[in-house]
């Protein structure tokens, strides 16, 4: 391989012909005389040739590397080293197949622990909570979320008792704090929830109070959609608003709000 690429190297004598080139302009420009275009015409075809040298040397060598690796390929398989890469890729599979059934067992024991707790907290299970409590939990219990044989869990209950608390301090939560069901997933005071069931925390519980009052003007909104079905609806409670006591100003707010709210329907 080496000596076919022989051919792409510069001769000597082309170097010794832009050298001579190189320095008999370099002598002039010292001269001060004027250098016209057809005066570098010459170097600048020999540099040309160079150039194409060099571009036909990368061909050859990407030509040769690609030729060469082709080669070594076949030798490897000439040898049956192809054989052993099968059994690997083959081991591998059935490894990360036992890997996925082992995570995919946990994770419906996890569903099935939740689903029977929700069977027995009805108020959680009618609100959005519901469908993210697995993703929820299983960031509680990593070995859930682990195919590795040295994960394995032989005893639920510790995991089941976790999940039967959290959810009966909710469902408590939720009963005596009705209005939160009406609120959106989205909420401040839900996502609360979602981070209380995440943690474990029973500190952020104590904050729901405080969270839910952030929430009144989403609540207020829908409270207020539900009995704007249709544009009778809005001008009754426009109405409403106009037949009040409260000053103009809070008149005119609270009619934007409502105008506001109906754009949305």
């Amino acid at each position: 391989m080496a000596n076919d690429l022989q051919q792409y190297m510069v001769p000597e004598t082309m170097w010794h012909d832009i050298e001579n080139e190189i320095n008999e302009l370099r002598q002039r420009i010292a001269n001060n005389e004027d250098i016209q275009p057809e005066d570098v015409v010459q170097v600048q075809n020999l540099v040309k040739q160079v150039d194409d040298f060099g571009t036909n040397y990368t061909r050859a060598i990407n030509k040769t590397s690609k030729e060469y690796k082709a080669y070594l390929q076949y030798k490897l398989k000439e040898l049956k080293y192809d054989e052993i890469t099968a059994y690997i890729a083959k081991r591998r599979a059935e490894h990360d197949k036992e890997v996925t059934a082992r995570m995919t067992a946990k994770i419906a024991k996890l569903n099935e622990i939740i689903n029977n707790e929700l069977a027995l907290h009805p108020t959680l299970a009618s609100t959005g909570l519901k469908e993210t409590l697995p993703n929820l939990f299983i960031g509680r219990f990593p070995k859930i979320n682990s195919g590795a044989v040295s994960n394995e869990i032989k005893n639920w209950k510790p995991i089941e008792s976790v999940i039967k608390t959290q959810m009966d301090k909710v469902e408590e939560l939720l009963n005596l704090n009705p209005t939160i069901c009406f609120l959106p997933i989205y909420s401040q005071t839900f996502q609360t929830l979602a981070r209380y069931f995440r943690s474990g925390d029973i500190n952020i519980l104590a904050s729901i109070p405080e969270v839910f009052k952030t929430d009144a003007d989403l609540l207020r909104n829908i409270i207020i959609k539900q009995q704007m079905s249709t544009s009778d609806d809005l001008l009754k409670l426009v109405s409403d608003v106009m037949a009040s006591t409260v000053d103009n100003e809070t008149k005119i707010k609270q009619i934007k709000q409502l105008l506001l709210i109906w754009d949305t329907l």
